[in-house]
């Protein structure tokens, strides 16, 4: 979970939420495979990246358990997905308004070596990902708001 800072496109005011970000050993599958029938034939492989999660829907039995009722506040279910929200209007953020907050939070917080690995077990049949630039190195990295 990664904290950020953005103004909320509906209520117009400056929000504090937080977003999923995923690191390079996270494991994930081809797009259209069956999860059930294809686990075998088609074995999962490392992101390899960091990733930052834009949407997550299918199985969220478990995500709504471990990540909606920890971080109440934070984060809801819109329309069957994962969606951040506006701590003010309690309103879904959407990805493109709030991409580049969260990636830079990352990064910023990353280097100063403020976030922890929550190592949440998320599982889901549907998942977009918006990868970070590749060779990103949060230790390395001398760009202010390398998105």
């Amino acid at each position: 979970m990664v904290p950020f800072t953005a103004d909320c496109p509906d209520c117009g005011a400056q929000t504090r939420s937080a977003a999923v970000v995923v690191g390079p050993s996270s494991l994930v599958g081809d797009a259209g495979s069956e999860p059930e029938s294809d686990i075998l034939a088609k074995p999962r492989r490392t992101l390899d990246a960091f990733a930052f999660v834009e949407a997550l829907g299918g199985q969220t039995e478990h995500v709504e358990r471990s990540v909606v009722n920890r971080f109440h506040s934070t984060f809801a279910f819109v329309n069957g997905q994962l969606t951040s929200i506006c701590e003010h209007c309690a309103e879904n953020l959407p990805p493109a308004a709030i991409r580049s907050a969260v990636m830079n939070a990352f990064v910023r917080l990353g280097r100063k070596r403020l976030l922890v690995n929550e190592r949440l077990m998320l599982f889901s049949s549907e998942v977009v990902l918006t990868e970070f630039r590749g060779d990103t190195s949060i230790e390395e990295s001398a760009m202010r708001d390398p998105d």
